[in-house]
C-alpha cells in the first residue's frame, strides 16, 4: 500500500460519516465536508495520533462562478483548508461548501 493509500484509508476511517466526499487526485487528497462538521473534522484531523495534522499551512476562499467555464452546477462558494502533519510528513486539503 503507498502512503497516499495508508492516508486515504485512515482518513476514511477516522471520519467515515462525517465526510461528504475523498478524492484523490494527482498525488492530494481533498476531504469535503458540511458546514455543520467543519469544525469537529478540524479537531479530528488534528488531534489523532495516526493523522495529526497540526499545521495549518493556507486557508482561502474559492468563488466556483467561473469554473469549468460557468458549466460548474454546485455551490458557488468554499472555504479552504491545506493541512500539513509534520510528524508523519503529509498533506490533506480539507474543503466546505
Amino acid at each position: 500500500m503507498t502512503r497516499l493509500e495508508t492516508l486515504h484509508a485512515a482518513v476514511q476511517s477516522l471520519l467515515g460519516p462525517l465526510v461528504q466526499s475523498i478524492t484523490v487526485r494527482l498525488g492530494e487528497i481533498t476531504v469535503v465536508v458540511s458546514a455543520k462538521h467543519y469544525l469537529e473534522v478540524a479537531l479530528k484531523l488534528r488531534d489523532d495520533p495516526a493523522l495529526h495534522f497540526e499545521t495549518l499551512i493556507d486557508l482561502c476562499g474559492v468563488d466556483y462562478l467561473t469554473y469549468r467555464d460557468g458549466e460548474y452546477d454546485g455551490p458557488r462558494f468554499a472555504a479552504v483548508s491545506h493541512l500539513l502533519s509534520i510528524s508523519h510528513n503529509w498533506r490533506v486539503r480539507l474543503k466546505v461548501f
